[in-house]
C-alpha cells in the first residue's frame, strides 16, 4: 500500500492549568484508496455547501461569499471543506450566530442526504461533529 499525502490535524491541548490551549498539529500520512474516500467525501461536502447556500441565499450572495473568502482569508473555493472553521466564522460575522446555525444545519441536512444517512435533526452539534459523526456512519454503516 503506497503513502501519498498527509492530512494535518490540529489538536488543542492544555497549556497550563488555569485553562489556557496551546495547539499541536500531527501529521497522519493517508494510503492512496484513503485519500481517494477522503477527497470524495470533501467534494459532496462541497456540492452540498454550494446547493445550500445557493438555494437559501441565491447564487449572487454565495458568490459574494465565495469572493470574501478568497479575497479576506485567502480561502479558494476548493479548499472550503478544510476550512469550515474560518468559513462559518465568517458566515457568522455576516448573517448572525442564528443565521449561521440555520445555514449551517440546511448544508448539513443536504449533506447527509447526498450520503443517504439519516440526519438527526435534534442533535445541535457544531459542524465538525455532524462532520464527524457523517463519516463514521460511512465508515460502520
Amino acid at each position: 500500500m503506497g503513502f501519498r499525502s498527509a492530512l494535518c490535524v490540529r489538536i488543542f491541548l492544555p497549556a497550563r492549568p488555569e485553562g489556557s490551549w496551546k495547539v499541536a498539529a500531527c501529521f497522519i500520512y493517508l494510503s492512496t484508496e484513503v485519500e481517494q474516500r477522503y477527497q470524495e467525501f470533501n467534494a459532496v461536502l462541497l456540492e452540498a455547501f454550494d446547493e445550500s447556500l445557493a438555494g437559501a441565499l441565491g447564487s449572487t450572495v454565495l458568490n459574494a461569499l465565495y469572493a470574501t473568502l478568497l479575497k479576506d482569508y485567502d480561502i479558494p473555493r476548493d479548499q472550503l471543506p478544510y476550512r469550515l472553521d474560518t468559513v462559518f466564522m465568517v458566515i457568522r460575522e455576516i448573517f448572525g450566530l442564528q443565521g449561521a446555525g440555520t445555514l449551517g444545519r440546511a448544508v448539513m441536512r443536504r449533506l447527509y442526504r447526498k450520503l443517504n444517512l439519516e440526519f438527526d435533526e435534534d442533535a445541535h452539534y457544531p459542524l465538525d461533529v455532524h462532520i464527524y459523526v457523517a463519516k463514521r456512519k460511512l465508515a460502520n454503516p
